[in-house]
């Protein structure tokens, strides 16, 4: 065998190498199973139903592989007659760390509000309770079925509705 073969079987074994652990590496990622959030509770600060710009608290902890940080978000959808145009948002103390700031980015046609961890070391660890409590939401309807509120973050992928039982979904709003 002269220099120049063994150099292409040599190239070309580093080929296969190469490609079979990209796709075991492939293989892995699609395989992986979407985590999401736990404990997940949605509290307005009134029960009024077409009260202008109410402020809801949303509670959720984090999973094992669930930790967040600056650059990473937490997405918050409310029911189809909720406006979220308006939306605005502030850290609660609980669980987050490290000097949060709360833009919001509303997209009112998806329901959905997403907060964005910025400032300083933003971070939320992995199996930790947080709260993000979000201004300028309005209902429309007086009662809301608990499967139209949802959360999911950039960590814990899956969108996942609030308990209920023990946890109380607390989201029937009175007219």
């Amino acid at each position: 065998m002269t220099v120049t073969n063994r150099l292409s079987v040599r190239r070309s074994l580093a080929l296969l190498a190469l490609l079979g652990v990209v796709g075991l590496a492939a293989y892995v990622v699609a395989t992986a199973r979407a985590s999401s959030v736990t404990a997940v509770h949605f509290t307005p600060d009134t029960f009024v139903s077409a009260s202008p710009g109410a402020t809801w608290t949303i509670d959720f902890t984090t999973t094992g592989a669930g930790a967040l940080v600056v650059g990473n978000a937490v997405d918050v959808t409310f029911p189809a007659g909720f406006d979220v145009s308006g939306a605005s948002a502030a850290f609660t103390a609980t669980g987050f760390t490290g000097g949060c700031t709360t833009p919001v980015v509303a997209h009112p046609a998806a329901q959905t509000v997403s907060v964005p961890l910025t400032g300083g070391m933003c971070q939320l660890a992995a199996n930790t309770a947080g709260s993000i409590t979000i201004t300028g939401i309005s209902a429309i309807a007086t009662q809301y079925s608990r499967f139209g509120f949802s959360v999911s973050t950039y960590a814990d992928t899956t969108f996942t509705t609030p308990i209920d039982g023990s946890g109380s979904c607390r989201c029937s709003l009175v007219g």
